[in-house]
């Protein structure tokens, strides 16, 4: 078994799966601001932190408003309308948008904004720190406590009349929601990078497979990604790295565009042979798509670690006595 040679399809095929990723990663992410899919995740996730209920997350934010009612009132909607947040509604990449929800808000930025909320719904401005404690302690008493209630009842219980204690609570247990956002998050961008891997490995007919084989039997090929992968480990990777990489594919007779130089050789060879039918090499196609797409949901980074190992161990075998022609 020639292992060399198997490394270097390695480094070549994760060098061409990074460079996939990183396409769609950008992609993603311009999806992902232009949809404010951060910030309505986040205003989900503070909508049910506050209520019990994501369904009725921040659509439009409107003025807070003072009011005798416990701390029930307080939403995401009133949350997101607080001073301290408010300023953070205008993105400045889509100026032209308006008002769009803030992608993160700081833990104490949330607790100093919730406890304000919180003081205002109960008697104004009068009310010091162990008078609103107390009023927290007492409001989950009532049968008509609310979720907000009870949560802020549970902290200020366990402060012992400490304010700073109590602040620090609140900070951690928005902290704590933030991690499961984050998990959601994350299985959306897997899911999304899934979705757009597909769709770039479809549309550039970027087959796994037939990109293996071409490489195994192309030692120029093999040469030049190679060189490519070597040279991008020193140097910040971007999706511009798609347009000389493929360029170096079509320079060498491998395109990895349309038309599928694989369909076209299976249909030449059909001319010849009646019998030839190309429902396999559709198959395999659709495979090697897939497979494309798996890869790159993965993300850069991981791919980026995997070139630089097999670079590495291609580096010591050239070193070691024998050099590459080692098997």
């Amino acid at each position: 078994m020639n292992l060399p040679i198997y490394i270097e399809i390695a480094i070549s095929l994760a060098f061409v799966f990074m460079l996939v990723s990183l396409i769609c990663s950008s992609i993603r992410e311009t999806i992902a601001a232009l949809l404010n899919a951060r910030g309505k995740l986040l205003s989900e996730a503070i909508q049910q932190l506050l209520t019990g209920n994501k369904k009725d997350a921040v659509k439009t934010v409107r003025p807070i408003e003072n009011t005798k009612d416990a701390s029930s009132q307080i939403t995401a909607d009133s949350l997101f309308s607080h001073p301290l947040i408010a300023p953070s509604l205008k993105d400045k990449r889509f100026p032209w948008v308006g008002k769009r929800l803030p992608s993160e808000i700081a833990p104490a930025t949330f607790a100093t904004a919730l406890i304000d909320l919180s003081k205002r719904t109960r008697a104004g401005e009068s009310m010091d720190p162990a008078q609103l404690l107390e009023s927290i302690r007492k409001s989950a008493d009532g049968c008509q406590s609310s979720v907000l209630d009870r949560a802020l009842a549970a902290l200020a219980e366990q402060s012992n009349g400490d304010f700073a204690a109590f602040k620090k609570s609140v900070e951690n247990w928005y902290e704590s929601t933030m991690d499961r956002v984050g998990g959601w998050y994350r299985r959306w961008t897997q899911f999304a990078l899934l979705l757009l891997g597909l769709t770039v490995a479809v549309g550039l007919n970027i087959d796994t497979l037939y990109l293996a084989n071409a490489l195994y039997d192309n030692e120029p090929l093999r040469n030049v990604v190679v060189e490519r992968a070597a040279a991008a480990e020193e140097t910040v990777i971007t999706e511009d790295e798609l347009k000389p990489i493929k360029e170096s594919l079509d320079a060498l007779r491998v395109n990895i565009a349309w038309p599928a130089p694989q369909l076209e050789a299976c249909k030449a060879e059909a001319e010849v042979a009646v019998e030839k039918d190309c429902r396999g090499t559709w198959v395999t196609m659709i495979l090697g798509w897939i497979i494309t797409a798996l890869a790159a949901a993965l993300g850069a980074p991981i791919w980026f670690q995997i070139m630089k190992s097999a670079l590495s161990l291609r580096g010591a075998r050239s070193k070691a006595p024998g050099g590459a022609s080692a098997n």
